[in-house]
């Protein structure tokens, strides 16, 4: 197992073709999750080709120093992911060298059935699995259903179904309940509600403190203004009646 700073809690794998869009909303959303806050680092960090590597001129060396620095392997299962030769390099490195029960499987298109019977995927049935998983598992798994997010993106129903799917691989790449990993983010937003609140009243008092220090200022201004033209009536009027003497 990966252990140190450089380590990344999962490795996404997917088809570019058919769900590059779902795949870096899931990365930016799973690393947010949970977040203290915008100065503060990221709770888990998530390898997405396109959003973590730089450019290279040996893109599956690359690809391969990625995978043996992650913890999971998350597969964005589909009939374009079952279709990838990427994705296949990438399932079968993850098999020769890391345990296949550190796999989260996303099922984002196609079919996922399994074969209670032999204790497998069924090939003809399950068009969203690579072939190198037809046989990986040793009893069925438990995927996360996305198909739904083709349907209903962008609908108010769809942006809380999207952040539970969220906290569920979050809370999977963590090792935690995912009851246990929201309460905590919620206690964290409530905190930091307290917070900003008590940051905006002291900003309310410090604002009306300066307009009543202010308001305070212009009436002395007024007054000596006053009293400025008062004394020069005065000094007027005695000029006039030294005039008229002489």
């Amino acid at each position: 197992m990966p252990t140190g700073e450089n380590v990344f809690v999962g490795f996404i794998s997917y088809s570019h073709r058919g769900d590059a869009i779902l795949a870096k909303r899931l990365h930016a959303a799973v690393e947010q999750f949970g977040r203290r806050g915008i100065l503060q680092r990221r709770r888990v960090r998530l390898f997405l080709d396109r959003a973590t590597m730089a450019l290279t001129p040996a893109l599956w060396r690359g690809i391969e120093e990625a995978l043996s620095r992650s913890r999971h392997l998350v597969l964005l299962a589909s009939p374009e992911a079952a279709a990838s030769e990427w994705v296949d390099r990438e399932l079968r490195w993850w098999l020769q060298h890391r345990d296949v029960q550190k796999i989260l499987l996303l099922l984002t298109a196609g079919d996922l059935v399994w074969d209670a019977t032999n204790g497998r995927f069924d090939a003809t049935s399950s068009s969203a699995l690579p072939s190198a998983l037809l046989d990986a598992f040793t009893e069925e798994p438990k995927f996360l259903d996305l198909r739904w997010t083709l349907r209903e993106a962008g609908t108010s129903e769809s942006v809380g179904a999207f952040q539970d799917a969220v906290a569920e691989v979050a809370a999977a790449l963590q090792g935690v309940d995912k009851d246990e990993l929201c309460g905590d983010d919620l206690r964290r937003q409530h905190k930091t509600r307290r917070l900003w609140m008590g940051v905006a009243g002291v900003l309310a008092i410090a604002a009306a403190v300066a307009v009543k220090q202010y308001l305070q200022a212009q009436q002395s201004a007024e007054r000596a203004e006053a009293h400025l033209r008062e004394v020069a009536e005065i000094l007027g009027s005695m000029l006039v009646e030294t005039q008229s003497d002489l």
